[in-house]
């Protein structure tokens, strides 16, 4: 459910980064969606986005924040790929293992014999 409601942000260049405000606002989603005026749905609507409070710290601190940001966002990035590559795998050899246990090509006797625990 939902409106059509749109409700745009334009920082100035001068005092506040995109990226940096960018940031900030996706890092306060949870706090913005229960501070939001709601009836069954939190309304962002153009007197709560001006209202609510951001910090702004120097443009220079804020280019030097957003880039650690971004850089520990793309080490994220990475290890999830990592992380669900590896789970695919996992899943791919897990079949592998039924398949071959059903067709008797595995001896579930021995199987686990040097599995810890």
């Amino acid at each position: 459910s939902g409106n059509q409601q749109l409700t745009s942000i334009y920082p100035r260049a001068e005092v506040l980064d995109g990226r940096f405000l960018l940031h900030q606002l996706n890092a306060r989603t949870d706090e913005m969606r229960r501070t939001a005026p709601a009836s069954t749905l939190p309304i962002l609507n153009n007197e709560f986005v001006k209202a609510f409070p951001v910090w702004v710290p120097s443009l220079r601190d804020q280019k030097r924040l957003t880039a650690a940001w971004e850089k520990r966002l793309d080490r994220q990035r990475r290890f999830r790929g990592i992380l669900n590559r590896s789970i695919d795998l996992l899943t791919e050899y897990k079949s592998s293992l039924i398949t071959s246990a059903v067709m008797g090509k595995l001896d579930v006797t021995t199987a686990g014999s040097n599995i810890p625990g």
